[in-house]
């Protein structure tokens, strides 16, 4: 989690805190989840989330600590899993597509959690970049120094309780992220077959990225409507457009040659 601070004026701050679509998901283990929809437009909705969901408590420090000081502007963005090849200097993969392929590198075959059948939501990173430019943009407008003193916020422009922003893009299955990681690896050459297993329940944790693995099983429904309202257009490439440049990223990373290395050895052997 990170949150961004910005300088409003000489009294008041400002908070763009990061949460995640983890927070309103369905721990289902792979199986399909239920049809409930969270609306950024209904904050009422999610400030019904229970307190111990993922995420909460750190999205209620900031929620309280605005209510309890009205100098403090803050919001809340809840990106989904995160696709697309980042531009920094460090850790420029998605997590989510970037264990499950280590996994298969190291493993020998492409898994997923439980079925597949849960479905998250996603988004690819310049999307979400340009969302946190138009809120700063926006919020500072409004509330920054250099604000005009007859300056009216949007109707959709809300901080607080009703700051919330989600930032999906659409929506994907586990079992549908698999299939396209191991038809892709099998084309390379990489893996014996092409078909999804599923990992063993007590492997999971190991196997990906600990006890918050789960939530690659979980179902997490959500709709970006508030940002649409202020003016968010994605367009970049979809998640399982994007899985073949993810793929060929950690291949060509030093640090996965041992992976590779035996993968392939282990194929030969066979």
């Amino acid at each position: 989690m990170s949150i961004i601070i910005y300088q409003h004026n000489r009294d008041s701050k400002g908070y763009i805190h990061t949460s995640g679509t983890a927070v309103i998901s369905e721990d289902v283990r792979g199986k399909k989840g239920s049809n409930s929809i969270y609306s950024d437009l209904d904050p009422n909705k999610i400030n019904s989330i229970a307190d111990d969901q993922w995420h909460r408590d750190v999205d209620l420090l900031i929620i309280n600590a605005a209510q309890a000081n009205p100098l403090l502007k803050s919001v809340i963005v809840l990106p989904p899993a995160i696709h697309g090849i980042g531009t920094g200097l460090f850790h420029r993969d998605s997590e989510t597509i970037g264990s499950l392929i280590r996994a298969a590198l190291k493993r020998g075959k492409i898994e997923m959690i439980g079925p597949g059948e849960s479905k998250w939501g996603y988004s690819h990173i310049g999307d979400l970049v340009d969302a946190y430019i138009l809120l700063l943009d926006q919020l500072l407008a409004v509330y920054g120094p250099n604000a005009k003193s007859d300056a009216k916020p949007s109707p959709y422009l809300t901080i607080g309780r009703e700051g919330y922003y989600f930032t999906v893009d659409g929506q994907v299955s586990g079992k549908e992220v698999s299939e396209k990681i191991g038809e892709i690896l099998y084309k390379k050459g990489i893996l014996q077959s092409p078909t999804v297993t599923s990992f063993p329940d007590d492997e999971i944790e190991s196997a990906l990225f600990g006890p918050f693995s789960w939530v690659l099983g979980c179902q997490s429904n959500s709709k970006a409507e508030r940002l649409a309202k202020l003016g968010w257009k994605p367009h970049r490439p979809n998640m399982i457009d994007c899985i073949e440049e993810q793929v060929d990223a950690i291949l060509n990373d030093t640090k996965n040659k041992t992976l590779i290395q035996y993968t392939y050895t282990k194929k030969n052997n066979s």
